[in-house]
Protein backbone atom coordinates (compact mmCIF):
# COMPACT_ATOMS: atom_id res chain seq x y z
CA UNK A 1 0.00 0.00 0.00
CA UNK A 2 1.06 3.61 -0.51
CA UNK A 3 0.97 6.18 1.46
CA UNK A 4 -1.56 8.35 -0.12
CA UNK A 5 -4.20 4.69 -0.30
CA UNK A 6 -3.53 4.42 3.46
CA UNK A 7 -4.28 8.35 4.39
CA UNK A 8 -7.09 7.99 2.77
CA UNK A 9 -8.59 4.77 4.26
CA UNK A 10 -7.67 6.38 7.50
CA UNK A 11 -9.36 9.87 6.66
CA UNK A 12 -12.37 7.21 5.89
CA UNK A 13 -12.34 5.05 8.66
CA UNK A 14 -12.19 8.42 11.32
CA UNK A 15 -14.61 10.69 9.08
CA UNK A 16 -16.98 9.42 12.01
CA UNK A 17 -15.14 8.59 15.20
CA UNK A 18 -13.22 5.27 15.36
CA UNK A 19 -12.47 4.11 18.76
CA UNK A 20 -9.22 1.58 19.07
CA UNK A 21 -6.88 0.57 21.61
CA UNK A 22 -2.75 0.89 21.52
CA UNK A 23 -1.30 -2.35 20.61
CA UNK A 24 1.04 -2.83 23.93
CA UNK A 25 -0.56 -0.95 27.40
CA UNK A 26 -4.54 -1.49 25.93
CA UNK A 27 -5.41 2.02 26.12
CA UNK A 28 -8.49 3.32 24.32
CA UNK A 29 -8.33 6.07 22.29
CA UNK A 30 -11.32 7.48 20.23
CA UNK A 31 -9.65 8.56 16.50
CA UNK A 32 -11.74 11.64 14.36
CA UNK A 33 -10.53 12.94 10.93
CA UNK A 34 -11.06 16.67 11.33
CA UNK A 35 -9.19 18.52 8.36
CA UNK A 36 -6.36 17.88 8.05
CA UNK A 37 -5.50 16.35 10.74
CA UNK A 38 -6.34 12.81 13.27
CA UNK A 39 -7.63 14.60 16.63
CA UNK A 40 -6.60 11.39 19.41
CA UNK A 41 -8.99 11.20 22.48
CA UNK A 42 -7.32 9.38 24.70
CA UNK A 43 -9.59 7.17 27.01
CA UNK A 44 -12.41 8.89 29.16
CA UNK A 45 -10.23 12.37 29.33
CA UNK A 46 -10.62 15.20 27.57
CA UNK A 47 -7.32 15.43 26.50
CA UNK A 48 -6.87 15.78 22.41
CA UNK A 49 -3.76 15.37 20.46
CA UNK A 50 -3.31 16.42 16.62
CA UNK A 51 -1.87 14.13 14.42
CA UNK A 52 -0.91 15.69 11.23
CA UNK A 53 -0.43 14.65 7.76
CA UNK A 54 3.36 14.94 7.87
CA UNK A 55 3.52 13.09 11.35
CA UNK A 56 1.35 9.86 9.55
CA UNK A 57 3.88 10.73 7.30
CA UNK A 58 7.22 10.80 9.15
CA UNK A 59 6.22 7.32 10.91
CA UNK A 60 5.73 5.91 7.44
CA UNK A 61 8.65 6.61 6.07
CA UNK A 62 10.28 5.04 8.83
CA UNK A 63 8.03 1.91 8.63
CA UNK A 64 9.15 1.19 5.50
CA UNK A 65 12.19 0.45 6.14
CA UNK A 66 11.92 -1.87 9.00
CA UNK A 67 11.34 -5.32 8.79
CA UNK A 68 7.78 -6.44 8.96
CA UNK A 69 7.74 -7.82 12.35
CA UNK A 70 9.15 -4.42 13.62
CA UNK A 71 6.72 -2.31 11.69
CA UNK A 72 3.64 -1.92 14.39
CA UNK A 73 6.36 -1.53 17.46
CA UNK A 74 6.12 1.98 18.86
CA UNK A 75 9.84 2.11 20.49
CA UNK A 76 10.59 2.19 16.75
CA UNK A 77 9.45 5.57 15.95
CA UNK A 78 11.34 7.57 19.29
CA UNK A 79 11.92 10.62 16.80
CA UNK A 80 7.75 10.78 16.75
CA UNK A 81 4.99 12.05 18.49
CA UNK A 82 2.32 9.93 19.56
CA UNK A 83 3.82 6.82 18.14
CA UNK A 84 1.11 4.67 20.78
CA UNK A 85 -1.65 5.84 18.37
CA UNK A 86 -0.15 5.93 15.40
CA UNK A 87 1.26 2.46 15.07
CA UNK A 88 -2.09 1.23 16.51
CA UNK A 89 -3.52 3.21 13.98
CA UNK A 90 -1.08 1.91 10.94
CA UNK A 91 -1.96 -1.75 11.88
CA UNK A 92 -5.70 -1.23 11.67
CA UNK A 93 -5.55 -0.28 8.14
CA UNK A 94 -2.58 -1.85 6.41
CA UNK A 95 -3.87 -5.37 8.21
CA UNK A 96 -1.28 -7.84 6.64
CA UNK A 97 -0.56 -5.08 3.33
CA UNK A 98 3.13 -4.22 2.40
CA UNK A 99 4.28 -0.75 3.16
CA UNK A 100 5.47 0.89 -0.63
CA UNK A 101 7.33 4.33 -0.54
Amino acid sequence: MKFIEFWTALCKKTSGGFETQTLAQKYPFTATYTSPKIMVTVGNTNGKRPISFSEFYKVWVIASQLPKHEVFRPRNYQDTYHASYTTSMLKTILGEEEIEE
